[in-house]
């Protein structure tokens, strides 16, 4: 795998991991919750076609992102969170833990 392939990999894997917890901690309106949810999945399972393009995928998830944080406020997640990594950043430039 080149740089800029991996590079991108790695933009796609950060995107999808904030796309998801920005989901989960929507509190409030659970049928837009499950819309974005849904939405999410349709992404992910896009990006296993093949021929997919990342930098759709990419958009696609910032959309969500965009989307999911006009939906509600956000709420704390419940326990311990085990995939928690510090400084994450989102293809937007926010940290999302």
């Amino acid at each position: 795998m080149t740089e800029p392939a991996a590079s991108e990999a790695d933009q796609l894997a950060a995107a999808l991991l904030a796309a998801h917890r920005t989901v989960q901690v929507i509190e409030g309106d659970t049928e837009a919750r499950i819309r974005l949810q849904v939405r999410f999945l349709a992404i992910c399972a896009s990006l296993k076609l093949p021929g997919a393009s990342r930098g759709r995928g990419l958009a696609r998830l910032a959309r969500l992102i965009a989307d999911a944080e006009r939906t509600g406020r956000r709420r704390e997640p419940r326990g311990q969170n085990l995939f928690r990594r510090p400084n994450l950043v989102s293809t937007t430039g926010r940290f999302y833990y």
